[in-house]
Parts: structure tokens; C-alpha cells; sequence
């Protein structure tokens, strides 16, 4: 295979995927030359020049592209313009690759998300576009259960995976990466129990969402920004459970609204809703001032966005900020 192209969400897979890979291409080509690269900033030219160049002793080449989706969107490249010619995209130039890759040379792009086009099918023809989607809430356990607790030495009681996957989500990086601590901690070969889980993982996907909807029910756009970035980068929560709390916020504004317009009191809309905590002034607040019809506007955008993010047709976490901000000014100039 010229040319790979791993994306989803599920990094932890891809990485896996990745290990085997290179296993495979050393047992075929011996040992290999590998070069990593940023797709976020690093210049089509770059990487073009890179495959196409000779490596030292001839030995195969694997050239390693991460956020292959960012490469693909970035600016014109002007040093790929030919004499009197038009310039062309990174995409473009990435299309016109891989209709001839070169044979000395493997690129295996990496990506969150990825949507099929032109170039899908060129990279298909020389090699192959695999998805590692994060897997269901079930399966996440029964992962927990075997490979992860083989991958650490220690054995985990099933109510003790469930509970860590209930408190994390079912992306695997993570959970592994909790798994590697309690493995830690409670040495190898002994068993991780519902107990250990309670005392040393942090808090619950729920409790996750009701903490971003605070900060978007406040109004302040740039204030629930930050804490969305605070519990991805700091906190390393998966965006998955942070975008069902941006769709429960909109659906408990947009329902609020349509209680009040039939004349129901503060006390029994937060009641029917479930509102508590400290966002249920402001949401209350919202949904007297804010249109009904605007409300609902805001609840398909959510719902349409996270379709988007699932389908692989956006970034999860550029259009998860956007909506972040855009909920929380509509909040704050009514």
C-alpha cells in the first residue's frame, strides 16, 4: 500500500494500527526510514519532496502525516506553481500524487475526521482508508474487561469497568490511560475493583456536561469557551459526552420556552425539565427572553452539528467550539 489514510476519534486504535503497520513493512522492505510531519503547518511542498526523494541506502521510506485533515485544507501553495500555470490546493496537489505515488515510499495520513471525495478514491486504488470510530458505551467495557486489562497485567471486576467507562466515556486512549494508573497502583497480577474506581476517577460524563452548561448559560461567550478548552486540553475529556451536554442545554432552553408560553411557572418548568444547580436561573432566564423559534433554531444547529461530527464531515472539535460560543452569545445579547 503507497498511500493509508487512518481518522476518527478513536486515536488510541489508530495508534495500535499504526505499530502493526510498520511491523508489516519492516518484515517486507527490512528496516525503514521513518519522517513525521504536522498537517497543521507544514507545506505540501514538503511532503511531496520528501516521497519523491531517494532514501539513504534506498531503504523504504514511510512518511508519517498527522492531522491530515488540517494539511488539506491549508492556503495555496506557491511554490507548486508552474511557469504561467494556476496554483493548486494541497488537496489538489495530494490528488495528483496519488494517481502516480512513488514505489520506494509509503505516506500514511492521519486524521480526526475525513470525508469522502475525488482523493478518497485515488487512495483507494493504491492502498486503503480505514475509520476507528470510539465503540459503544458496551463495548468500551468489554474492552476494559480484556485487552485493557491484559495490556496493564491486572484483572478489573466488570461493575468496576462499567463505572470507569461511565465516568470517562468510551474512548479507549483514555480509558487506558486511567487503567495504566490504577494498574499502578494496585501492582500486577491483583485485581482494579469498583471501589478503587469511585476513590481515584474524576467525575462523571453528566457532571462533565452540567459544568460546560454553567459556563454557557452564563452568557459570557469567551468564558464558556475557556472551559470548554479547560476540560478537553487540561482535563482531557472526550468531546463526545461535552456535545451532549451542548444538546441537552439547547433542549432544555427550547422545552422551557414552550412550558412558559402555556403559562407554567418557574418552580414546575425546572421540575418538568430537570433543571438544578447553578445554571437553572439562567436558563430559566433564556428561555422567557429568548424566542421560542430562535430556541429551536439553536437545538437543530446542535443536533445537525453533532450529525456533521459522527458522519465525519467536520472537526468535532473546531465545530463543538463554535457552537460553544454561538449558544452562549445568543444567550447573552437577549
Amino acid at each position: 500500500m503507497r498511500i493509508v489514510v487512518l481518522y476518527g476519534a478513536d486515536s488510541l486504535r489508530k495508534r495500535d494500527w499504526t505499530g502493526r503497520f510498520i511491523d508489516v513493512m519492516t518484515e517486507a522492505f527490512g528496516e525503514i526510514q521513518r519522517f513525521d510531519f504536522d498537517g497543521a503547518t507544514i507545506e505540501p511542498a514538503v511532503i511531496l519532496d520528501e516521497l519523491r526523494s531517494y532514501g539513504l541506502l534506498q531503504q523504504h521510506k514511510l512518511v508519517v502525516l498527522e492531522n491530515a485533515d488540517q494539511f488539506l485544507v491549508l492556503k495555496e501553495d506557491e511554490d507548486s506553481v508552474p511557469a504561467g500555470g494556476r496554483r493548486r490546493t494541497a488537496r489538489q496537489l495530494m490528488e495528483a500524487y496519488a494517481a502516480s505515488p512513488v514505489e520506494d515510499a509509503t505516506l500514511l495520513m492521519k486524521a480526526d475526521s475525513w470525508r469522502k471525495s475525488k482523493l478518497t478514491e485515488l487512495v483507494m486504488k493504491v492502498g486503503a482508508v480505514v475509520r476507528f470510530d470510539p465503540p459503544k458505551d458496551s463495548e468500551a467495557v468489554d474492552w476494559v474487561v480484556g485487552e485493557g486489562a491484559q495490556r496493564h497485567d491486572v484483572k478489573i471486576n466488570r461493575n468496576a469497568a462499567q463505572l470507569l467507562v461511565e465516568r470517562l466515556g468510551s474512548g479507549l486512549d483514555r480509558l487506558d490511560m486511567e487503567l495504566a494508573k490504577l494498574a499502578s497502583f494496585v501492582g500486577p497480577g491483583k485485581t482494579v475493583k469498583r471501589e478503587l474506581v469511585v476513590d481515584m476517577v474524576g467525575m462523571s460524563r453528566e457532571e462533565e456536561a452540567w459544568i460546560l452548561q454553567e459556563a454557557m448559560a452564563t452568557g459570557d461567550a469567551d468564558a464558556a469557551l475557556s472551559k470548554l478548552r479547560e476540560l478537553m486540553d487540561v482535563s482531557r475529556h472526550n468531546e463526545v459526552p461535552l456535545m451532549w451536554g451542548v444538546i441537552d442545554l439547547t433542549r432544555k432552553l427550547y422545552a422551557s420556552s414552550k412550558l412558559m408560553r402555556q403559562g407554567m411557572d418557574d418552580y414546575t418548568v425546572a421540575q418538568q425539565i430537570g433543571l438544578w444547580g447553578e445554571s437553572r436561573g439562567p436558563i430559566l432566564r433564556a428561555a422567557k427572553k429568548i424566542d421560542s423559534h430562535q430556541l429551536a433554531q439553536l437545538l437543530r444547529n446542535a443536533v445537525m452539528t453533532d450529525k456533521k461530527n459522527k458522519s465525519g464531515m467536520a472537526n468535532p472539535r473546531r465545530s463543538l467550539e463554535v457552537l460553544t460560543m454561538h449558544i452562549a452569545d445568543t444567550i447573552g445579547s437577549n
